[in-house]
């Protein structure tokens, strides 16, 4: 059946090529399997026998990264060109969500999650958190930066634009925009995270600013969370 099929698959996302440079998603084999499976899902006969197929492969795909690419398949309100009615509330997205922090969490460190899941799953496991425990996400995260100054280019890296690109071989960050300054406050402190920035970088307010998709060194990515940062404190006093 389709509910075996999906649980079997699940277990087996290191078979399936992920690669990190593909400029379409149609060429990767894990995205393909991770939206295979939500459709083994989606064709459960009732909503409550979905919800405990899609925990249960939750719980059990793996690598990690494979069950945040079916999590995030299972959440998504699109499919290719074509839009789909979002298939479950809030309360039922929230707590698959909370399944799969859960998991992570039971099964690892933050330190280790930070330095082993790619970094858009870092950042969506960290926003879960902030929805269910942001406080204890906040001091957490804080805790990581203040025992490791590399930790805080890790954090920034998590929260920017990943592009692909025909341009250059290997995906890199070419983007921190106003919507990537917002869902990072929502995990860190932002007035610790710009010391942190000056403390570790220095002052790169006046670093190059490039248009969007251009590469980004470490110090212009830095420099984008600096302005932006001082931006927002000006217009709030």
């Amino acid at each position: 059946t389709k509910q075996k099929l999906a649980l079997n698959l699940c277990l087996i996302g290191k078979v399936f090529p992920h690669p990190v440079s593909t400029f379409f998603r149609i060429g990767d084999w894990f995205w393909k399997m991770g939206m295979f499976i939500k459709g083994c899902i989606n064709e459960q006969p009732t909503k409550e026998e979905q919800l405990k197929l899609a925990e249960n492969i939750i719980k059990r795909a793996h690598p990690l990264d494979f069950a945040f690419e079916i999590w995030s398949a299972t959440m998504a309100t699109k499919t290719g060109l074509h839009s789909e009615e979002l298939r479950y509330d809030e309360a039922e997205r929230l707590s698959l969500s909370t399944v799969l922090y859960d998991r992570c969490l039971s099964e690892s460190s933050l330190q280790d999650l930070l330095l082993t899941l790619d970094d858009s799953n870092f950042r969506d496991l960290v926003l879960i958190g902030a929805k269910l425990h942001p406080e204890q996400v906040k001091s957490d995260l804080k805790e990581l930066l203040e025992g490791d100054n590399a930790n805080f280019l890790r954090l920034l890296y998590a929260f920017s634009s990943t592009i692909t690109s025909s341009r250059e071989p290997e995906p890199f960050k070419g983007n921190f925009g106003i919507k990537h300054y917002q869902n990072l406050e929502q995990v860190i402190s932002m007035s610790f995270f710009y010391e942190k920035s000056s403390e570790v970088f220095g002052d790169q307010t006046g670093a190059t600013q490039k248009t969007p998709p251009d590469k980004l060194t470490d110090e212009e990515l830095v420099g984008c969370f600096q302005r932006i940062y001082l931006k927002q404190t000006e217009a709030a006093e």
